[in-house]
């Protein structure tokens, strides 16, 4: 569902509205490094974001802005019960209407801009570090 719901969703979009400005998929960084834990999840989220870049390119010609938003650990009610630091909502809808504006492929909120900085210098400390989630 993670995977092929936003598929369906897109395709049934653009049939419908087919010269949208944008489209925006929110995956994790668990796209980038998959979790030890939940693997199939950190797979669902790597497909999303490949859909993300390959459409990113099929539409690039017309114009349409395919953002991606990898947010941290975000305080939401589906959050409530999770520990650690949380990035409030409002931040990631900044940095997304920032993103947006500025047609970046990207939204990175939070400690989440680190993430692709890191996985290129340090991907074993990154890929030990997930692996403990």
């Amino acid at each position: 569902m993670n995977l092929t719901a936003p598929i369906h969703l897109t395709g049934e979009t653009l049939r419908r509205w087919p010269d949208l400005g944008a489209i925006v998929f929110v995956t994790a960084g668990f796209a980038l490094v998959s979790p030890t834990r939940a693997p199939s999840y950190g797979a669902t989220k790597a497909g999303l974001h490949s859909f993300a870049e390959g459409l990113r390119r099929q539409f690039a010609p017309g114009g349409t802005h395919v953002l991606e938003v990898v947010p941290p650990l975000t305080d939401t009610p589906m959050n409530a019960g999770k520990t650690g630091k949380k990035l409030p909502a409002s931040e990631v809808a900044a940095a997304t209407l920032k993103a947006l504006k500025s047609r970046r492929p990207m939204a990175l909120p939070g400690l989440s801009k680190l993430l692709p900085i890191m996985l290129r210098i340090a991907p074993k400390t990154m890929s030990r570090a997930v692996g403990k989630l």
